[in-house]
């Protein structure tokens, strides 16, 4: 199913279906109902035989045997009502099980559940593709980042921040504390505020996956305070 539009159609099926369900539903409730009434005749019956039995154990003149037959009888009646009751109200129930399943169709053949099962996997697949073309062209930048600083440090060995000593000219801008005219390490060179310093490719795989893990289950902010999803 790749469809997620629902066509005029597909909406009156939805609406046909789910009127079905309504109607299978009322049914049922009122089969029930007439169940429980049927029930409750046969409970009433079974105690009016058992008064008049009572009556006519006891020689008592206020029920006999025409009264017992009439109300065994119904008693009978009352349960065969009941079982009828009781079978139709199951098949109604069938119906309301069968119009649920249709309306389930019909809400799949509409697109209601956005399956897409169809296009998961290429979709899947082109984005897999995208996100190693992107690391992969991460990992080239880190690789160039380190070879500029092999030769960075080359040509500094050249500069006035170096010399037999290994401190330099205090006052050179390749010198650490050449603001201050302090003598401290020479080669200190800073791109966007921070040292220049090695970057290991191979680790950055596993770092970048590991704080798109944190973002996807605790969200930006939690993974870019985390020392865990921190990338180096």
């Amino acid at each position: 199913m790749t469809t997620t539009k629902t066509s005029a159609k597909e909406s009156t099926a939805i609406e046909a279906a789910a009127t079905a369900i309504t109607n299978a539903e009322a049914k049922h409730a009122a089969l029930l109902a007439e169940a429980t009434i049927a029930q409750e005749n046969v409970t009433k019956a079974e105690a009016e035989i058992r008064r008049i039995e009572t009556c006519i154990a006891n020689d008592d003149l206020t029920a006999g045997l025409e009264d017992l037959t009439k109300v065994d009888t119904q008693l009978r009646y009352y349960k065969l009502q009941n079982q009828a009751k009781t079978r139709a109200a199951a098949v109604a129930g069938g119906a309301v099980a069968t119009a649920r399943t249709a309306l389930i169709v019909a809400r799949v053949e509409a697109g209601e559940y956005s399956l897409h099962m169809d296009r998961l996997r290429p979709e899947a697949e082109a984005l897999a593709t995208k996100i190693a073309a992107l690391l992969t062209e991460h990992v080239a930048l880190c690789k160039a980042h380190n070879e500029g600083r092999v030769r960075l440090l080359a040509d500094a060995k050249d500069s006035d921040a170096v010399n037999d000593q290994g401190t330099g000219n205090p006052e050179s801008s390749l010198a650490w504390g050449h603001e201050d005219q302090k003598r401290h390490k020479p080669i200190w060179v800073e791109v966007d505020g921070k040292p220049v310093s090695e970057i290991y490719e191979a680790g950055r795989w596993e770092a970048i996956q590991r704080r798109a893990e944190w973002i996807m289950k605790f969200g930006e902010e939690t993974a870019a305070n985390s020392t865990t999803a921190y990338i180096h």
